[in-house]
């Protein structure tokens, strides 16, 4: 959201953030957030931290703050970057089907694309060394004589 509120800034456009958290950009790597407070000021985009919208209508949308007080804010645009939460309830039931099921990306936690690239590849990870242990164990004990013969 704060990407296209400076890219829309750019091209002169007036813009608000709306922001349910305390502060915007939040979720951001901390030694880009500098850059990005100087970047919203040099712009003039206004913030409206702890803010919640509440109604959409044609000319605006109306917010409510953190004392419940309702704001009105006038726009022309409104651009959608509301934030997701997570729908894990079919995931939930696979994995308590399949015990070694691991959930990732936004099944499990919203988040960046990163991590569940991250978390997808530790899974594989997982799945191909459970798999490579388990061939190795099946054929070590093939041999019934070897399963009679441990000390």
């Amino acid at each position: 959201g704060v990407d296209l509120a400076i890219e829309l800034a750019m091209k002169d456009k007036n813009v608000t953030i709306i922001e349910m958290r305390s502060s915007v950009a939040a979720d951001a790597s901390n030694i880009n957030i500098p850059a990005i407070m100087n970047t919203l000021d040099q712009y003039n985009i206004k913030q409206m931290c702890e803010h919640k919208v509440i109604k959409v209508e044609g000319n605006g949308v109306t917010t409510s703050n953190k004392e419940n007080e309702t704001v009105f804010v006038e726009g022309d645009v409104i651009v959608d970057a509301f934030g997701m939460v997570p729908n894990s309830k079919l995931a939930d039931s696979f994995q308590n089907e399949h015990r070694r099921a691991r959930l990732i990306g936004d099944c499990s936690e919203i988040g960046k694309a990163g991590n569940a690239i991250r978390n997808g590849f530790f899974a594989g990870f997982a799945i191909d060394w459970f798999y490579l242990v388990k061939i190795k164990f099946e054929e070590y004990y093939k041999d019934k004589n070897r399963l009679n013969n441990i000390v």
